[in-house]
């Protein structure tokens, strides 16, 4: 097997086809489908089966393509550190960060981390968690810092904690539920509640628990994406929502304040990487930098 026949696989894979695989690769679909086939035999079992519409990888390619994935970020590992030592540079690093971390917690690491490594060049990536872990587990990113709810969901990723931030209910600083607390549960319907939509942990979390106590789960009467947006609402209203303290924190400092009543919840923040990968150096030093940063300590390189 060579690393033209791994990307080969791979963009098959991603695409679930070999005709869009070949106009991507810029090759004729007959030279891949035997190149695929030379990599068939190679492995000994199909990687792949046809569909009506394209191809889907067998349980033989869906082991592979995690190995796959895992041989391809080693490869531009080791050419980008030889390439960095050729040029007289450290390498280059794709990393990806949700928005709530991105600057009170990023910032200062990324800036104490180049002042360290000016010749480290960086490629950030900012959107929810799943996404990034979803890049992060398909080789585009080499690190991912964020929640770290969703990771038990992919193969093949490694966690390093860091930190734990405190999820619960919100509602303005001058909020009568600040001096009194709702009688019941259902109480906190009046007021109207504003959330993440459907599908995010949040909302699960919070169905989960009106569930739990025997009531149907609430109906918001604003959902959506933001959080800027849903706490700025938070802020200006009397309607109540829920939120981790970091966001509060950075979003909406002391105009939003979290209460105790009825629950709160801890998540975890931390280093997210592909499990089993032999990290460039500078991956190295900027995963030590961060659990240094967080654990209150100077980086000592």
């Amino acid at each position: 097997m060579n690393l033209r026949q791994l990307d080969h696989f791979l963009r098959v894979a991603e695409l679930g086809s070999l005709s869009k695989a070949a106009e991507d690769l810029a090759i004729s679909q007959s030279g891949l489908t035997k190149s695929i086939q030379s990599l068939e035999r190679e492995v000994g079992a199909p990687l792949f089966v046809r569909r009506s519409r394209g191809v889907a990888k067998t349980e033989y390619g869906e082991t592979f393509f995690r190995h796959a994935i895992a041989i391809r970020a080693q490869s531009r590992n080791a050419f980008g550190d030889i390439e960095a030592m050729v040029s007289g540079r450290e390498g280059t690093l794709a990393v990806g960060t949700s928005p709530n971390w991105l600057y009170r917690r990023f910032v200062p690491i990324i800036l104490g981390f180049l002042d360290d490594h000016p010749g480290v060049r960086l490629r950030i990536e900012t959107d929810n968690a799943p996404q990034l872990l979803d890049a992060l587990a398909h080789g585009s990113l080499d690190i991912v810092f964020s929640l770290c709810d969703s990771a038990s969901q992919w193969q093949g990723i490694e966690v390093i904690p860091v930190e734990l931030d405190k999820q619960g209910l919100v509602v303005c600083s001058d909020h009568p539920l600040t001096r009194n607390p709702p009688d019941s549960l259902a109480d906190l319907d009046r007021w109207g509640w504003v959330l993440p939509e459907q599908g995010t942990l949040f909302r699960r979390r919070l169905d989960i628990f009106y569930l739990a106590a025997g009531l149907p789960p609430p109906q918001p009467i604003i959902e959506g994406v933001s959080r800027n947006f849903l706490l700025s609402i938070v802020a200006q209203t009397q309607h109540v929502g829920i939120a981790t303290q970091e966001e509060v924190s950075n979003i909406v400092p002391g105009r939003v304040v979290m209460l105790d009543y009825p629950f709160t919840w801890m998540r975890t923040v931390g280093i997210m990487r592909r499990e089993g990968e032999t990290p460039s150096v500078v991956l190295d030093r900027l995963i030590d930098r961060t659990r240094a940063f967080f654990a209150g300590s100077e980086m000592t390189s």
